[in-house]
């Protein structure tokens, strides 16, 4: 069964991501478990650490798409909070998938 599939037989909500590092990847979330309205994706490698937020836009049914949040003039990058706002929930990988542990 596809993420689609399981959504639409009432499982689990499907938030696809649209744009930036994260675009065509699939999250998926139990109904009860609120989704956060922006999302923060942190890039760590050699260079300077990249920053992109990803905001919810609601579907009709059930889950959503988290699009990039093109940055703003004067935006530095960082992940700190403005204005006494959090900036979103930390993107922490894909969900493992239960029925493919071994382990």
């Amino acid at each position: 069964m596809t993420a689609e599939e399981a959504s639409l037989a009432g499982e689990r909500n499907v938030y696809w991501f649209v744009g930036g590092p994260l675009d065509g990847r699939v999250h998926t979330r139990e109904p009860s478990e609120p989704a956060p309205c922006t999302v923060r994706y942190t890039h760590l490698h050699d260079g300077p650490k990249i920053v992109h937020h990803y905001d919810l836009h609601e579907v009709a049914g059930h889950g959503g798409e988290y699009r990039l949040r093109r940055p703003q003039a004067g935006d530095s990058g960082g992940d700190d909070v403005k204005d006494g706002v959090d900036d979103g929930e930390d993107y922490d990988g894909d969900p493992r998938d239960p029925a493919g542990d071994t382990g």
